[in-house]
């Protein structure tokens, strides 16, 4: 390539593409805002130009900054075509490592310009229920505080146990600089898309042994707009950083090989295939089994991985990777008793991807061939025609070459890719749906797996294409194929992905709104500390990840509503149960008014309900309902009942509703004539009737802090969800509480004056656990120190 280096840089070509990026970011921002109003999904091109037509009425102004772009980059394939000005340029960039990482750089913030865009964060999809815990985690570190709970959501929830935490963290700390919610998420997505961009290229580059390779891998990652449709518009933002950290392990496995790096690359390996469960677990899971597929072929295809000092690392990598991930994966299986993942997870029930979405261009506003309405369901995107092109062209075409250099990991990719697709396209054989860990994703999910490993073979297709011809400029350099990758997925990342601020997607008013957010801030809390009372309504035909975590935000008081993944059994049990019968006595034409019922008011005084949002069938009318309620009740009586549990037949909530009636409940003086507690050995009567007063109730992120006066020995049933590993103190007492059937707590009370303190902690197994992950950290520290300390040494003697 030594003739090529010494050409000078093609002005022409440059200055096009100048005028691209110049292009791309004034359509980003000047035209593509007023297309926000657009709907998501749209089934055809004419019925996408109907909508446009009506709706937005393009002028002249937005022919021009649509047609610059494509103007630019037909200028960049003549000049190419005539004078090969593109495949001189990468010639001179892949010459330099420096070139290179520029020219991915900056390839990368064209490519991510429109997580950037204007507009509040997407509330659709999963998007509602990401932002409300970011949410949660950003306003937990604000206080200085580690979340593992909240009070903020659900009625106080380990919810970041039980989930993957990382990429909430990381929007927390990120969320101290930045000071503004939605600006926070958006570049914590630009930041992993980049980042993603970077770690394939990485990977791509050691592989395949060429910068040129690894640059064509990475724009096919970054390009494939399954990857943008699943983290950006379907609301899956912790999967942007998933897609960050992904290449990493299989980049650290191939570094194996080179003995001067092999600690570094054990550790690091270690490392981050152990901090993919800590983003999504399942997902964790999967990129663990692709791992060791991908190792145990390479293994068996490339002898020089055969040798036994790169086994005993590849397995010190992979124990390392397990016993660093067990802080979350052990703890969710063996503390799983009592929650909502207890029952198991099953997708399957979620519509497969179709092919005409798989493999038929399409940007979700519109595909280039009319969807059916079978195969309108958004659980699949676009992956690429050209990168599935040359990821075949990988995996096939290494095995007619010559061998010579270095071989190509083709078979460990190509079987990986294969097992992807096997998995989307055949997710309903019987013998896929018959082991759980399967079904515990829809088929959809396995995309990721899919475009990874398509953009992984994509770059090896191109180093086998550059050793097949390597007097050919175009294939040598990747111009040719890095122009048709362009072609194919460029125009996927012309998107207005966000709502204008604004607007509202839910039939909750401005004024409603208002209203609530005045009565919040009319409460005198001190610094990190949240109102001590709850906002609800119910959710009528509205989307119900929308509609609760939108008008939590919006409120800024807490809600038992926000956690629709409904983890502990007061939420799945209590409160959307509860929601149901809500529901029903509003659509009822019979029903009494809300609030002259006793067992709606009970059921709110259960929750500590201040404020209920009530919306008609027509979803045109909406009341407020202010009530007094009170953190807790009292009473003397204590019955045993098993624990409450989902019960999708009552579709109406009369389960709930006799369960609350059951307890008796005196609205007046708080007390209930019985509290309904699991695993009670005998029916427990203190008989006496004790009267409640609230002297105080202060509520932060991960504590509560209640003193309650009572005038005679009782129990108090508290609004707080109960959870084994809360530490409880009354009167400064470690005390064990009762849980009610409903998964609520209870505690026994002496008469007088009762400090009752609320603390979130860790389980002694997590704490545990936790220990190891520090000495592991320090394991990998102490050898990394001692492998450049010996290297350091071996190089001293050297000389």
């Amino acid at each position: 390539m030594s003739n090529d280096t010494q050409k000078p840089w093609p002005k022409a070509t440059l200055t096009l593409f100048g005028l691209l990026t110049l292009s791309l970011y004034v359509l980003q921002y000047e035209t593509l805002p007023k297309y926000a109003v657009l709907p998501q999904n749209i089934v055809s091109i004419k019925v996408f130009w109907s909508i446009v037509s009506n709706e937005i009425q393009p002028g002249w102004q937005d022919a021009l900054l649509f047609s610059l772009p494509a103007l630019c980059f037909i200028g960049i394939i003549a000049l190419e075509a005539r004078h090969r000005e593109f495949s001189h340029m990468l010639a001179l960039c892949f010459s330099r490592h420096r070139a290179t990482w520029l020219l991915l750089a900056a390839s990368a913030l064209v490519i991510t310009r429109y997580y950037l865009a204007v507009g509040e964060a997407n509330w659709a999809g999963d998007g509602s229920v990401h932002l409300a815990l970011a949410y949660a985690a950003i306003e937990c570190v604000a206080a200085g505080e580690i979340p593992i709970w909240t009070n903020l959501i659900s009625l106080g929830s380990p919810y970041l146990q039980y989930y993957g935490f990382l990429y909430f963290y990381l929007v927390g700390l990120l969320d101290l600089i930045v000071g503004d919610f939605f600006t926070t998420i958006k570049i914590s997505l630009v930041l992993s898309h980049i980042a993603s961009i970077l770690g394939m290229y990485m990977l791509t580059r050691v592989a395949g042994r060429s910068r040129a390779a690894g640059v064509l891998g990475a724009l096919a990652y970054g390009l494939c707009f399954w990857h943008l449709q699943q983290v950006l518009i379907m609301g899956r933002f912790p999967l942007s950083l998933f897609y960050a950290v992904l290449p990493w392990p299989f980049y650290f496995f191939e570094r194996l090989r080179l003995p001067a790096r092999r600690v570094a690359a054990v550790c690091g390996g270690a490392l981050t295939l152990g901090l993919l469960p800590f983003i999504h677990p399942g997902y964790g899971f999967w990129a663990t089994l692709f791992f060791l597929l991908y190792g145990l072929m390479r293994v068996l295809h490339t002898p020089h991985f055969r040798r036994r000092r790169i086994i005993i690392a590849a397995g010190l990598l992979v124990g390392g990777a397990t016993l660093f991930g067990a802080y979350l994966t052990v703890p969710m299986w063996l503390e799983r008793a009592g929650t909502g993942i207890d029952f198991g997870i099953i997708l399957s029930g979620v519509p497969d991807p179709s092919w005409k979405r798989v493999f038929v261009w399409s940007n979700m506003r519109f595909p280039l061939i009319p969807l059916t309405e079978q195969e309108e369901p958004w659980y699949g995107g676009y992956l690429g025609l050209v990168p599935f092109g040359l990821a075949w062209i990988g995996a096939i075409l290494p095995w007619r070459l010559p061998a010579q250099g270095r071989p190509l990991p083709h078979l460990a990719v190509g079987c990986c890719f294969a097992l992807s697709l096997v998995l989307v396209f055949g997710y309903r054989l019987a013998p896929l749906q018959a082991l759980p860990f399967v079904t515990a994703l829809n088929a959809g999910r396995y995309l990721l797996f899919t475009a990874f490993f398509m953009s992984l073979a994509a770059g090896i297709g191109g180093a086998a294409l550059r050793r097949w011809r390597p007097s050919d400029i175009q294939l040598r350099t990747m111009a040719l194929p890095i122009l048709l990758v362009l072609l194919d997925l460029g125009p996927t990342t012309v998107q207005q992905p966000y709502q204008l601020e604004g607007d509202n997607p839910t039939p909750y008013s401005d004024g409603l709104l208002q209203e609530l957010r005045e009565k919040n801030t009319a409460v005198n809390l001190l610094a990190g500390e949240l109102p001590n009372f709850r906002i609800f309504s119910n959710l009528d035909n509205m989307h119900p990840f929308l509609a609760s975590t939108w008008l939590a935000y919006r409120t800024r008081l807490p809600t038992p509503q926000a956690d629709p993944t409904l983890l502990m059994p007061s939420m799945y049990a209590f409160a959307a149960p509860f929601e149901r019968y809500l529901n029903n006595l509003l659509h009822h034409p019979d029903a009494p008014p809300l609030q002259k019922s006793h067992t709606v008011l009970a059921g709110l005084q259960l929750l500590n309900v201040r404020h209920l949002v009530n919306v008609s069938a027509s979803r045109e009318l909406l009341t407020l309902i202010n009530i007094t309620t009170s953190p807790a009740l009292v009473s003397s009586r204590l019955e045993d009942h098993s624990l409450l549990t989902a019960d999708s037949n009552s579709k109406n909530g009369e389960q709930i509703a006799a369960y609350i009636d059951g307890m008796d409940i005196d609205l007046v003086s708080k007390y209930s004539a019985r509290f309904f507690i699991t695993n009670l050995d005998q029916t427990r009567d203190l008989g006496t009737r004790p009267r409640l007063k609230v002297d105080s109730h202060h509520v932060w992120h991960q504590r509560v802090e209640l003193d309650l006066r009572v005038t005679a020995p009782c129990y108090a049933r508290l609004a707080y969800t109960y959870f084994p590993a809360l530490e409880i103190r009354v009167n400064n007492q470690l005390v064990k509480p009762l849980r009610t059937a409903a998964g609520f707590i209870c505690l026994p009370l002496e008469a007088g004056p009762n400090h009752i303190v609320i603390q979130a902690r860790l389980s002694p197994l997590r704490k545990a656990l936790l220990g190891l992950n520090c000495a592991l950290l320090i394991l990998g520290i102490c050898a990394l120190c001692w492998s450049r300390k010996k290297a350091q040494c071996s190089s001293d003697n050297g000389t």
